[in-house]
């Protein structure tokens, strides 16, 4: 009986020894995780009350590396008169955009352009209140690494200022001339051959970007424009792609101000890269600010293109 006993508890002492190791082995590792922090940006300025919204942003570290293919779970607060009230919680999925470009610049030099390709994007994100939002961020920990990126403030606008789905597009004349553009060594100059005018009389549906290699202000228009490049080839001959420079390049050139376009001022454009998939009857269907892949294009186009 006794040495039942003795079995017993050294059998009892045996898992509370195991325990005890499980626990110190837990924490030491959490103990060694090492805090980093990381910059956030966000990739568009509307986001609209009441509506599904794309919420696009990039993790980059404070020596400029994106942090990729990571866990996220972003928070949501209404942060608007001293207010801090948690909204919601979502899971955001990873954006892989864009390639190296090059363009050639007028003295013939070439120009090569790794732009920012490692996103993130939280789709149909729902704003119940307009003003002042922030989101927050909660990253997984990768190789011992805690990134901690900043809080990201931005707007939630009652009304959308640039032409919005539902409403037709406005009709422009927006073929280049004059050296109103800025596409120079970047494979789409016959994506310039329609006016939206024309698009229209096609009966096609067609694909507006609104993006400049040369000008860009995002470090966006260059992974976008390739996005774009890329479905042309799968869709060219189904609907009609366009190209329209944002911005203006006489004075881009003279200057060094940028300045948006009279046509991207009549379609209500704040910000670039743009991507709208019209219809056939020039309504607006979907559209995109900021980064885009070309597996979302695809989705939206197949989407379109079912509608007849």
């Amino acid at each position: 009986m006794a040495k039942l006993i003795n079995r017993k508890f050294d059998l009892w002492a045996l898992l509370v020894l195991l325990a005890t190791l499980l626990l110190v082995i837990c924490s030491c590792g959490q103990g060694n995780q090492v805090s980093v922090p990381f910059n956030s940006f966000v990739g568009g300025t509307e986001f609209i009350l009441g509506e599904s919204n794309r919420f696009p942003f990039a993790i980059v570290s404070l020596d400029g590396q994106e942090l990729a293919g990571a866990d996220i779970m972003v928070d949501f607060y209404y942060v608007d008169s001293g207010r801090e009230d948690f909204k919601f919680s979502k899971r955001a999925e990873p954006l892989e955009i864009g390639l190296s470009t090059k363009h050639v610049h007028d003295d013939e030099t070439i120009h090569v352009h790794s732009d920012m390709k490692n996103l993130y994007v939280v789709q149909n994100a729902e704003f119940d209140v307009s003003g002042y939002w922030e989101s927050r961020f909660r990253v997984h920990s990768v190789g011992g690494i805690k990134p901690m990126p900043s809080n990201l403030a931005f707007h939630v606008l009652t009304q959308p200022l640039a032409v919005s789905i539902g409403q037709f597009v406005p009709i422009i004349d927006n073929r280049p001339n004059n050296g109103d553009s800025s596409n120079h060594g970047v494979h789409f100059r016959d994506m310039q051959a329609y006016s939206i005018g024309e698009a229209i009389s096609s009966g096609k549906p067609f694909l507006v970007i609104w993006a400049s290699p040369l000008f860009c202000m995002s470090k966006l228009c260059s992974p976008v424009i390739e996005e774009v490049v890329a479905i042309k080839a799968l869709y060219d001959d189904r609907i009609r792609f366009i190209h329209i420079e944002p911005w203006n390049v006489e004075v881009a050139r003279e200057t060094g101000v940028l300045q948006f376009t009279e046509n991207a001022k009549i379609w209500g454009l704040r910000s670039e890269p743009w991507v709208y998939l019209v219809n056939k009857y020039g309504i607006v269907v979907e559209r995109f600010e900021g980064p885009v892949s070309s597996e979302e294009l695809e989705y939206s186009i197949n989407s379109l293109l079912s509608l007849g």
